[in-house]
Formats: structure tokens, C-alpha cells, sequence
């Protein structure tokens, strides 16, 4: 599966393709989308103000994440790697890829909020040098320096 691929868009993003790789993940994601929010809407706010990024493998997407990049801060709206492509780089990879685009836009930091009990979630983002600031409820929000070269 090394021949990954990364893919960047602007908004606006195409509605479709975001919307199937949502789907897919929300079976795996804790807590689900579907059970925060409507999906369709949800992807659709995305295309219209996110940055995407994918990682495709023989033209399928495996893994996705949505950002919104602003003038200093980006903020991490959703990120999430297929069942059968975890813990063989993908993530790290689309991670990178985001952190190398924030660095480039001059963006001061980027943050991202995710659900507590996600131990594994919490210790990826901590490994790709993500810092826990605060815990809100259910939630905890972590955010990492850009320029900070991993």
C-alpha cells in the first residue's frame, strides 16, 4: 500500500466524494458523526470553507481530513483513516501533509478537539507533536505550533 497518493483541495470541494468518505468512516469513528450532526449538511459546510485533504490508493480514497485555514490559526474539523489502512503510516502521512500546508500559509497553530476516551486518536495527535490544552466536558482540545518540525 505504498503507493499512496495525497490530494489537495480548496473550497469549493467536491460534495459527493467528501460525502462517501464520511460515510465510510463514521462507522469507525468514536463517537460517530452521524450521532453529532447531519452528515450531508456537515459535508456540505465543509466543501463550501475547508481545505480537503485525501490520501487515495488505487484511485480510492483511504483517509481524509477537513481544515479550515484562517490568516494565523487552522482548525482540524475532521480527520479519519479507513478501517483497513490504520497503523501502516496513512495517517501520518495526511497529517504531515496538512501541517506542511499550514506552515506554508504562515499559519501560527493548528487545533483540533477529540472526544476523550479516543486514547489511540489522543496518542497520534500527541506523536505528531499536538499538545492537550484543555478538556472540555467529553472533549479534548489540542493544538500544535506551526513550523514545529517533526
Amino acid at each position: 500500500m505504498r503507493d499512496w497518493v495525497v490530494e489537495q483541495y480548496s473550497p469549493p470541494g467536491d460534495k459527493k466524494r467528501l460525502l462517501y468518505i464520511l460515510e465510510k468512516l463514521d462507522e469507525i469513528m468514536n463517537p460517530k458523526i452521524s450521532d453529532r450532526t447531519d452528515i450531508e449538511k456537515y459535508a456540505e459546510k465543509l466543501c463550501s470553507l475547508a481545505e480537503l485533504f485525501y490520501i487515495t490508493h488505487n484511485r480510492e480514497d483511504i483517509a481524509n481530513c477537513a481544515v479550515y485555514m484562517n490568516e494565523k490559526t487552522g482548525y482540524i474539523s475532521s480527520f479519519g483513516v479507513i478501517e483497513q489502512a490504520q497503523r501502516m503510516g496513512v495517517g501520518k502521512m495526511l497529517m504531515t501533509s496538512v501541517i506542511d500546508e499550514a506552515g506554508r500559509r504562515g499559519l501560527e497553530k493548528l487545533g483540533l478537539e477529540v472526544y476523550v476516551c479516543n486514547h489511540a486518536a489522543i496518542l497520534f495527535y500527541q506523536s505528531m507533536g499536538f499538545e492537550i490544552k484543555d478538556i472540555q466536558e467529553r472533549w479534548c482540545r489540542m493544538y500544535l505550533k506551526c513550523g514545529v518540525i517533526i
